[in-house]
């Protein structure tokens, strides 16, 4: 993934918004979810991209010790509902993950555009810390 990016970043994150924003590739809620992206800079794109793949925060899960609030979509293409269980298996403290019915990487991020694929609502911000997978 990291090559791809890194040869084309603005044409990396254009082919995976659909799996980003989930539903259907010529939705209103991809389009403008891409013409946002390009909106960004290459080389604030792919520094991003960067610190996204090559950074591994396993270790350090153990040491969060506060309780966390884990939020992931039950249909996320980017990261599979075994990394939140992992991440909910391996923090130091309290947590609870919860699976939302919809689909996409950015529910939270990407719900309100038009179009947007809404099968279930997620859930209202409950006090505390909250890890929504796709912003960790």
């Amino acid at each position: 993934m990291l090559a791809a990016l890194e040869k084309n970043p603005t044409s990396f994150y254009a082919d995976t918004t659909p799996q980003v924003v989930g539903g259907s590739p010529d939705s209103v809620a991809v389009e403008e979810y891409k013409r946002t992206l390009n909106m960004e800079r290459p080389d604030i794109t792919l520094n991003r991209g960067r610190f996204i793949f090559s950074y591994d925060l396993r270790p350090y899960l153990c040491q969060i010790i506060v309780p966390c609030h884990i939020i992931q979509s039950s249909k996320d293409a980017i990261v599979s509902v075994e990394v939140g269980e992992y991440i909910h298996r391996s923090l130091g403290g309290r947590s609870v993950l919860e699976l939302i019915p919809t689909e996409g990487h950015l529910p939270n991020a990407t719900s309100q555009l038009p179009g947007a694929h809404k099968p279930g609502a997620a859930p209202p911000h409950t006090p505390g810390h909250l890890v929504i997978l796709g912003l960790v």
